[in-house]
């Protein structure tokens, strides 16, 4: 069952916060917060903290409170130590600035990383801008290789992971692609048999098909016709249709 998302009125939380704003601004304050949406099964809040010089900025609190989603120990640890190395490759992200993998503060795993102001984009106005600028940014973290970079801090379970993650897709698409091809072979079968009936009409029990200009009816069961035995309809005729016994005239 999923946990109940932690507020921040607890005494236990504005302690937590108090202690997180000696940290990041000694001698300054915790002055509001602000809930922000998503997050994807962590609790992120907006931070105002003021300085003792009376300088304000914001950051953003991340709790790992799901422990339904997020059983792993490392995870925390780990986002924190790849932010600090896109930071490090001057990729645009959020910097890590303070790591509670303990779960002192809150009773759960955090972090608390800069605050980057704006919003989705789901319909960008400039596709063609947002595309070059989508693509220079992936173009920088394939950059991110050992050797340009000291990735030995990132745990090997990731790495397993990611490969884990990899052979599964990979087994989805080899099961896709064989049952495509059983498909398209049997498909290949039946469009190979000669004048075999090819459509219905709305009744469940009644199959309508097309040949040679001609409908047969059958009940029941889809039945070859035999095209030696059909004539094109005179002229001025129209051949039988499902619901009608006989030829009907213009």
């Amino acid at each position: 069952m999923a946990q109940a998302t932690p507020s921040l009125r607890t005494a236990k939380a504005r302690a937590g916060l108090a202690r997180l704003a000696q940290e990041l601004a000694p001698g300054g304050r915790l002055l509001r917060t602000e809930r922000l949406r998503g997050g994807l099964g962590c609790r992120m809040d907006r931070l105002r903290i003021e300085r003792a010089d009376g300088a304000r900025f914001d950051v953003s609190l991340r709790r790992f409170y799901r422990r339904d989603r997020f059983q792993d120990p490392d995870r925390a640890p780990t986002e924190f130590e790849v932010l600090q190395l896109l930071e490090q490759a001057d990729i645009s992200a959020p910097r890590a600035l303070l790591l509670d993998a303990a779960g002192d503060l809150f009773d759960c795993p955090a972090m608390v990383i800069s605050f980057l102001p704006g919003a989705p984009l789901l319909v960008p106005e400039n596709a063609q801008v947002w595309t070059e600028d989508l693509a220079r940014t992936l173009l920088g973290i394939h950059a991110i290789t050992p050797d340009r970079y000291d990735l030995s801090r990132l745990p090997v379970k990731l790495h397993d992971m990611l490969h884990e993650g990899i052979e599964k897709r990979r087994d989805a698409v080899a099961e896709s692609k064989e049952d495509l091809a059983r498909e398209n072979s049997r498909c290949s079968r039946r469009a190979s048999r000669p004048h075999q009936m090819a459509g219905a009409n709305l009744h469940p029990r009644r199959l309508l098909a097309w040949q040679h200009g001609m409908a047969s009816r059958q009940t029941g069961r889809s039945d070859r016709l035999d095209l030696g035995r059909i004539r094109r309809p005179a002229p001025g005729r129209i051949p039988v249709s499902a619901g009608h016994d006989r030829e009907q005239q213009h």
